[in-house]
């Protein structure tokens, strides 16, 4: 937990001095996960004997092997956040790429907050599986219900205060951002609920499914853009994040599914749209 807090502030910490790329967010990241894992051996030495430390080569590569499918999921994940702005460099022009760009910051910025949330109940979630599947659900889906609390409200709140958020954060050369905001506001709560789905696969052992889902958004969003940039510009590539965001929690949801049967989505969504 005291981790993915570090890390949220790292993430913030860089948006804030104005860095832009994903890749340099997540440098910076690393970095600070690099200090956490520094630190972190610092205690283990106080507290354990160092005669009793030894390497184990048997158990580091059974663990370098594990941990392969988070590495491709971490670059697919970059990837999926860059191709957008890569592709919009090549088709329009660098106008297109500030107003998205300026967009995506923020739902970036917001989306640090279940990144964080979900780090915390891997663990519990991990544990909670060994005993009961049922109670593992349950721990997920009241998780899930957490997050779309907070994240519809923050959509729409965007959605309807657009022109005045872009207005009070950036230069009135900026007022085409709203429409993109409008459009990327629908991001917060669906992939609040990504990063829950996403975290509970990876709890329950089924990392390379979600591996394997990640690089199929990819190229959901490369068709995707390739067919709506050239006409519709940022507008295009507002819609492509959205529909590859809902296209991978949908098979999320589906693996979860199929791994434990009572597991429900929609009923949340529908117990939280209904006051509304």
């Amino acid at each position: 937990l005291v981790c993915s807090l570090g890390m949220f502030g790292v993430g913030v910490a860089a948006m804030a001095v104005g860095v832009q790329n994903a890749w340099e967010i997540l440098l910076a990241q690393a970095a600070a996960m690099l200090l956490f894992v520094g630190l972190a051996f610092l205690l283990i030495f106080r507290v354990l004997q160092p005669k009793a430390l030894r390497v184990n080569r048997s158990l580091c590569i059974a663990m370098l092997k594990k941990a392969v499918p988070f590495g491709l999921f971490t670059i697919g994940g970059v990837v999926y956040f860059q191709i957008d702005n890569v592709l919009l460099t090549i088709f329009r022009d660098i106008d297109d790429v500030g107003f998205y760009q300026g967009a995506m910051r923020l739902i970036i910025a917001l989306e640090m907050l279940p990144f964080v949330l979900s780090n915390a109940i891997y663990p519990m979630i991990s544990r909670v599986l060994k005993e009961s599947k049922t109670q593992a659900v349950a721990v997920t889906q009241k998780m899930i219900y957490v997050v779309l609390i907070i994240g519809l409200p923050i959509a729409a709140i965007i959605i309807m205060l657009a022109k005045p958020i872009v207005s009070l954060a950036f230069p009135d050369s900026y007022a085409a951002m709203a429409s993109i905001l409008v459009i990327v506001a629908w991001l917060v709560p669906v992939r609040f609920c990504g990063h829950v789905l996403g975290t509970a696969l990876s709890a329950s052992g089924n990392q390379k499914f979600r591996t394997w889902a990640s690089w199929l958004a990819v190229g959901v969003n490369i068709v995707l853009n390739l067919i709506l940039l050239p006409k519709y510009g940022y507008i295009g590539a507002a819609i492509t994040s959205v529909c590859t965001s809902v296209f991978l929690v949908s098979f999320y949801y589906i693996a979860l599914r199929l791994r434990f049967h009572r597991f429900e989505l929609f009923k949340i969504i529908i117990k939280l749209a209904w006051p509304m």
